[in-house]
C-alpha cells in the first residue's frame, strides 16, 4: 500500500513538471484572456494555470536588435510586464524620458527592487518571447527588417508571430513603412490575411487599409480577396461593403465582390452585400451576370428577391434581363418571384426576345395568383408588339391552371390586341 501511494505521489508531481516543462516551452498553448494589442497599443493577458504573462504598452516602443532589452521608448511612453512562475512574481515598468533614457521599476515578489543583473537576465530571457506573442517594439523590429534584408524578408516574417495580434500589429508595422511598391502592399494583405484566424482583427485590418493607401485598382482588387479569408459572414460582409464603399468598384473588383459574396453563409449577410453591389457596380455585364451567380448561391428566398429587385434599379443589356429571369426560375417561392416579376415587367426595355424569357419563367412559376400578378403587370406596358401578346395566350393556355385566372387574362390579352 505504502509503495502504491509513492508511486502515486511521484506520478503526480511528475506530471506537475511535465506541465512546467510544456507551459514554459509553449506558453501560447495558455488561454487569453484580454488581448487588444494594436500598434503602439497593447493590452495582453495570458494565463495557463502554471504561468501568466501580463503585459501593457503605450506608445512607441522600440527593443535592442536581439529583442532582449528596450532600446527607445517615446517621451512618456511606457511599458509594463508581469510574469508568474508558480508562486514566483516578476514584474518591470518602464517610461520614456524627456532625454531619451530610460526609467525601469524592478519588482520581485511584491517588493521593488534595483535594477541589477538578477532582472536584466530575467527580461533577457522573457523579451523575445513576449514580442512574438504580443507585437511588442513590431515597428521597429520590423524597420530593422527592412533595413537589414528588405521589404520582402519582414513580410516574410509574418506568418512566424506567435498569434492575431502580433501578426496584426507586424503587418500594420509593414503597412506604416513609406514607399511600399503595390506589389509589396498586395503581398503585405494577402500574407496577413491568410495567417490572421481571427474575423474582427483582419477586417479591422483590412477596412483600416481602405483609407491609408491611394486608389489603386489592383490594390482594391486584393483587399476584396482577402475578405474570403474572414470567417465570420457578418464581417465578411461588412467589410466587403466598406472596402466598396470607400474605394468604389471597377469590373474586376465588382466581379470579385460578387465571388465574394458566393461563400458568405448567411443569406441575410449576402443580400445587404447585393445589394451595395447593386448600387455600386460599374454598368459592364461581366459585372451583372458575376452579380446574378452570386444571388443563386443565396438559400432564402426573401433575400434572393430583395437582391433581384435592387438590380432592376440599374440599366441592364438584354443579356443580363435575360439572366435576371432565369435566375427567378430558381426562387423557390411564388410571391417572392411575383415580386421580381412585377417590378421588372415595369421598368425592363420593351424587347420581345426579354419579354419571351419573362413569359417561360412565368410559366414556371407555382401558384395561379402569383402568375396572375405578374403578368396583369405585364398588360400594363404599353407598345407590347402582337407577337408577345399571342405568346401570353400560349402561355396562359400551358401554365395557368386557374380557370378564373385564364380568363381575366385572356380578357385583357384580347383587348390589348383589338387596340
Amino acid at each position: 500500500m505504502k509503495t502504491f501511494i509513492t508511486l502515486l505521489i511521484v506520478s503526480f508531481f511528475s506530471l506537475i513538471q511535465n506541465s512546467q516543462l510544456t507551459a514554459q516551452n509553449n506558453f501560447h498553448i495558455g488561454f487569453v484572456q484580454n488581448n487588444n494589442s494594436r500598434l503602439n497599443h497593447i493590452d495582453a493577458y495570458y494565463n495557463d494555470m502554471l504561468h501568466s504573462l501580463e503585459v501593457k504598452a503605450i506608445g512607441v516602443v522600440e527593443l535592442s536588435d536581439d529583442d532582449r532589452d528596450f532600446k527607445f521608448l517615446a517621451e512618456n511612453a511606457t511599458v509594463q510586464i508581469k510574469t508568474r512562475n508558480w508562486f514566483t512574481y516578476r514584474e518591470v515598468r518602464v517610461r520614456g524620458l524627456r532625454d531619451g533614457q530610460l526609467e525601469r521599476t524592478f519588482y520581485a515578489n511584491g517588493r521593488e527592487m534595483d535594477w541589477n543583473e538578477y532582472g536584466q537576465s530575467w527580461l533577457a530571457a522573457e523579451l523575445p518571447e513576449i514580442a512574438r506573442k504580443t507585437g511588442l517594439g513590431a515597428a521597429g523590429r520590423v524597420q530593422r527588417l527592412i533595413a537589414q534584408r528588405g521589404v520582402d524578408a519582414a513580410i516574410n516574417e509574418i506568418e512566424f508571430q506567435e498569434n492575431n495580434y502580433a501578426r496584426q500589429i507586424f503587418c500594420e508595422s509593414i503597412m506604416a513603412h513609406e514607399n511600399l511598391t503595390s506589389a509589396q502592399l498586395q503581398r503585405t494583405v494577402i500574407v496577413t490575411a491568410k495567417e490572421i484566424s481571427s474575423s474582427s482583427r483582419l477586417g479591422d485590418l483590412l477596412t483600416d487599409a481602405t483609407t491609408k493607401f491611394p486608389q489603386d485598382s489592383t490594390f482594391t482588387l486584393t483587399l476584396m480577396r482577402a475578405v474570403r479569408e474572414i470567417s465570420s459572414s457578418s464581417r465578411q460582409s461588412e467589410t466587403a461593403i466598406t472596402i466598396a464603399r470607400r474605394r468604389g468598384l471597377d469590373r474586376e473588383s465588382a466581379i470579385e465582390m460578387a465571388r465574394t459574396i458566393e461563400d458568405i453563409s448567411s443569406s441575410s449577410a449576402q443580400k445587404n452585400a447585393l445589394e451595395t453591389l447593386a448600387e455600386l457596380a460599374p454598368p459592364h455585364e461581366e459585372a451583372f451576370l458575376a452579380y446574378l451567380h452570386a444571388v443563386r448561391a443565396v438559400s432564402s428566398s426573401s433575400a434572393q428577391s430583395e437582391a433581384l429587385l435592387a438590380l432592376t434599379q440599374r440599366t441592364l443589356t438584354r443579356d443580363a434581363w435575360i439572366q435576371l429571369f432565369k435566375v427567378t426560375e430558381s426562387v423557390s417561392s411564388s410571391s417572392a418571384q411575383a415580386r421580381v416579376l412585377s417590378r421588372s415587367a415595369e421598368v425592363c426595355p420593351n424587347d420581345d426576345m426579354i419579354w419571351f424569357t419573362f413569359l417561360e419563367t412565368v410559366g414556371t412559376v407555382s401558384s395561379s395568383s402569383a402568375q396572375e400578378t405578374a403578368l396583369s403587370a405585364m398588360l400594363r406596358r404599353q407598345g407590347l408588339s402582337k407577337s408577345v401578346l399571342k405568346r401570353t395566350l400560349q402561355c396562359v393556355d400551358n401554365s395557368v391552371s386557374s380557370s378564373s385566372v385564364q380568363r381575366y387574362i385572356e380578357g385583357l390579352v384580347r383587348d390589348r390586341l383589338m387596340e
